[in-house]
């Protein structure tokens, strides 16, 4: 043992030699020699952290799921930022400032542990089995120098409690329904307790693709008033039965998770023209539901697009804010889009006589004219304004031809004196109808 010199007390240490130094004036003339003592204290320094990072290593994996942001906790242990790897080429989580592309370059990799050097630093890509066959890979980065080797070990024990963690993750989840298995997984990567990576493999794994392109979101719950409290306020089993027996929804790839007292469905939109449509299939579902006691009782919000799974939680909370927003305006209607009462949140202060008095005076014109053709062509601009301007998409919503929603439109450009490729008059028509409804609704009340 060597004794090191702490302020006035001595504390042992082993020297390299094997020796045991007790006596102060040994240990005092050990202190003087300037560069290979102050190397063997530095070499133990390190030899002390890296063996407290492997205590904090393992209190972490004994923790196991009841840890939240399982690798943000472990990032912070080896100090060291990383990425994991599924054996499908799956991000579960990144940490590394870099491109996807760059990070995943090469693959597939050879399972070996293997450095790399780059011109801006080091990787490390150490290998791990995943549960049921393949190799995943946790992939470390230190910008602008080598990653340290005699933290090696580490980094392999670290890249094992990943591992460890993805396969009780699918564990804990054994012997139940993967709609049970994954509206827990979705509920836990709301609060953020997991990534939206381990979610998704989760997903893949029991045969679910609807998050590899756009995709968008629909929640569904039961109205808190009226019939829908007590013991006839339905739980979400007998929502997600009454989904699946619409037809409507049946001819789409989607996916029914529940979530709290909802049901998430989230639903492939790679074919969808815009947002709108979603909408319109959620209100047909609804005139179709064969529960006629349940129809009543449901209210659904619709979120906007999005061409990334990484956009799920945003999908979710859009949804979410719009049941809120429709409370807190005050609307009726069973649908709810986001995009829709978002942009009616910011005029809630308006008083309701200047919104009605807005949208009469920009469809003025239009109104004055013969009530049966005024109410047609009022569809029609309504229509084409719920589908983002797609002719296509009005007229299926309207069961007409594409060019008699395109000649109608020609009218209410000349009637209205409108240009529709000109953001600004779209924008004043948007508001005009947003606004008609919210003093039609307040009027009713």
């Amino acid at each position: 043992m060597m004794k090191v010199a702490v302020g006035q007390s001595l504390v042992n240490y082993p020297s390299m030699d094997g020796r045991l130094f007790t006596d102060k004036s040994e240990s005092a003339r050990l202190m003087k020699q300037p560069a290979e003592d102050e190397g063997v204290a530095e070499e133990l320094l390190r030899g002390s952290g890296l063996l407290q990072k492997q205590r904090r290593l393992i209190q972490l994996v004994l923790r196991g799921q009841e840890e939240p942001a399982f690798f943000q906790r472990l990032m912070d242990i080896i100090e060291t930022p990383f990425a994991v790897v599924g054996p499908r080429r799956e991000l579960l989580f990144n940490a590394i400032s870099c491109r996807d592309e760059d990070l995943l370059k090469g693959w597939p990799w050879q399972a070996v542990v293997r450095r790399l050097q780059m011109q801006s630093g080091e990787w490390l890509r150490v290998p791990f089995a995943w549960k049921d066959g393949g190799i995943g890979f946790v992939v470390y980065y230190c910008q602008g120098e080598e990653l340290p080797r005699d933290e090696e070990g580490l980094f392999v024990q670290a890249a094992e409690a990943a591992a460890h963690h993805l396969n009780m993750l699918r564990l804990t989840e054994a012997g139940r329904t993967p709609q049970a298995d994954l509206g827990e997984l979705l509920a836990r990567y709301i609060r953020r307790e997991v990534t939206e990576g381990v979610l998704t493999v989760q997903m893949e794994t029991a045969g679910i693709h609807v998050l590899r392109g756009t995709f968008q979101c629909m929640l569904t719950q039961a109205a808190a008033d009226g019939e829908g409290d007590g013991a006839g306020f339905p739980g979400t089993a007998e929502l997600i039965r009454a989904l699946e027996s619409c037809p409507a929804l049946g001819e789409l790839e989607l996916v029914h998770l529940a979530v709290g007292d909802a049901v998430l469905t989230i639903c492939g939109a790679q074919h969808f023209v815009d947002s709108g449509r979603l909408v319109q299939i959620a209100i047909d579902a609804l005139q179709r539901m064969e529960d006629q006691e349940l129809r009543p009782k449901l209210r659904i919000s619709v979120s906007g697009r999005k061409t990334r799974s990484a956009f799920l939680r945003q999908a979710y909370e859009e949804c979410t804010d719009a049941f809120r927003l429709a409370q807190q305006l005050g609307t009726r209607e069973q649908v709810i889009r986001f995009d829709s009462v978002d942009l009616a949140y910011v005029f809630r202060h308006v008083p309701v006589q200047e919104m009605r008095g807005y949208g009469e005076e920009v469809l003025e014109a239009l109104l004055a004219k013969e009530p049966e053709y005024a109410h047609e062509m009022m569809r029609t601009l309504e229509a084409y304004l719920l589908c983002d301007g797609q002719i296509h998409e009005a007229a299926k919503r309207l069961f007409v031809h594409r060019n008699t929603v395109a000649y109608r439109l020609e009218k209410i450009s000349d009637i209205l004196d409108v240009d529709f490729k000109r953001i600004d008059d779209l924008l004043r028509l948007k508001l005009a109808f947003m606004f008609r409804r919210i003093a039609d609704e307040d009027s009713a009340t």
